[in-house]
């Protein structure tokens, strides 16, 4: 199961939607919240895994954001922790997917943006300020565009694929700014019509 993000409003409300989906999800499999001990989230960003806190996500509402009380609250478990999304998968990976038996990996994710992690000796390397795998703000173009998350051309801008902007995922129909969309519904799983960025 999932539920739409919708990242262009107060985050609180994201919270809520989770802590719903999980309600769901844990009927679904005939437990009750009693069963619940603790919970995990794999958030964009900086996430301060010490703290709870996603401290910056350029893509998301969350600046300083305590998003384990939240769903603490919401939820009403015991525990709530977080992680970065790409150091979740490389721990996954290392766990029980491509880097199982390593010491040492590195994982790129492509998605939304692009997402590093680290694993060094079995454990997630955070880096400094939690930040240590953020691979998808590395500069590579000083005079480029600037990214959503306010500097000049990272990663994240160069390899992001033009999509529509609803949230469908289907490819943009606009090129060099030149707005196509009137006409295209039929072209977009979601049938919004609209596929131009900041539209």
């Amino acid at each position: 199961k999932s539920t739409p993000t919708l990242a262009n409003r107060d985050g609180k409300l994201i919270i809520k939607d989770m802590a719903e989906l999980c309600r769901s999800l844990i009927a679904d499999c005939g437990l009750t919240l009693k069963d619940i001990a603790y919970a995990g989230i794999a958030t964009p960003g900086t996430a301060n895994s010490e703290t709870g806190v996603v401290e910056y996500a350029n893509n998301l509402p969350f600046k300083n954001f305590p998003i384990a009380d939240l769903l603490k609250e919401y939820l009403g478990v015991e525990k709530v922790y977080i992680e970065n999304d790409a150091n979740a998968a490389a721990y996954g990976e290392y766990v029980a997917g491509a880097a199982k038996g390593a010491n040492d990996a590195v994982c790129i994710t492509l998605g939304t943006g692009v997402g590093g992690g680290i694993i060094i000796d079995g454990k997630i390397y955070s880096g400094f300020n939690f930040a240590g795998a953020e691979i998808g703000h590395t500069v590579i173009d000083p005079n480029g565009p600037e990214c959503t998350c306010g500097c000049q051309e990272g990663k994240e801008c160069t390899c992001e694929e033009e999509t529509c902007n609803c949230g469908c995922g289907d490819e943009c129909c606009c090129e060099e700014g030149n707005c196509e969309c009137e006409g295209h519904e039929e072209e977009h799983s979601c049938g919004c019509g609209c596929c131009c960025k900041g539209e």
